[in-house]
């Protein structure tokens, strides 16, 4: 849910799941500020979408799963979650695309027995700390302020590149400037991660 609270970093991850327009707004906004973020791609949408897969990865952004269909887990019997998330991955081997261990649960319902399939996996569930409800397309000004109330070291902050959140751009022209004046690094995910103190690694 968070990385190192004892540096000065914070992850922008964004959720992917249909659509193919406002994604390379987003693109051409993280080019433009000169950072790096996540990208929690659908493995239905990857398979739909694999040239803006590819042009994610060329851009140096770190790609995790987020579910092959884009159902919640918790109503779902344990296999076929498995299987979900089983062929999630696949999706990206296929592409070719060297994803990290990274996976993020569709609308971010998780349990235990849930975390248990992913060490199966061997993939790291991520959750976030932050969000800044881009989803219900509010007004620019107060999405951004969400965020600046809310933000500090080692959060990870949620976003969204669909096209239903038609505003994310404009938010993220907005909030990127605000975190580098507040002397906060923009991190991918992989470098949070890194940097964490194992104790922090697993909710109680």
């Amino acid at each position: 849910m968070k990385g190192n609270m004892k540096n000065n970093k914070v992850a922008l991850t964004f959720n992917v799941s249909w659509g193919d327009e406002k994604i390379n707004d987003i693109l051409d906004i993280l080019d433009k500020h000169k950072v790096k973020a996540t990208f929690f791609l659908n493995g239905e949408w990857a398979e739909r979408h694999p040239h803006i897969v590819q042009k994610i990865a060329e851009a140096e952004h770190d790609i995790g799963a987020l579910g092959y269909r884009y159902e919640t887990y918790i109503d779902k019997p344990l296999y076929e979650v498995k299987q979900d998330m089983s062929l999630a991955l696949e999706v990206f081997k296929k592409l070719h695309i060297d994803t990290l261990p990274y996976f993020r649960a569709p609308n971010g319902h998780v349990n235990k027995d849930i975390f248990s399939i992913a060490d199966q996996l061997n993939v790291q569930m991520v959750h976030w700390s932050v969000q800044v409800d881009d989803w219900k397309n509010r007004d620019v000004k107060s999405m951004t302020q969400k965020l600046q109330k809310e933000v500090s070291e080692g959060d990870i902050v949620l976003l969204h590149a669909s096209d239903a959140a038609i505003k994310t751009a404009k938010v993220l022209d907005e909030i990127i400037p605000f975190l580098k004046e507040k002397k906060l690094t923009i991190a991918k995910i992989s470098e949070l991660m890194y940097e964490i103190d194992i104790e922090e690694k697993t909710l109680p």
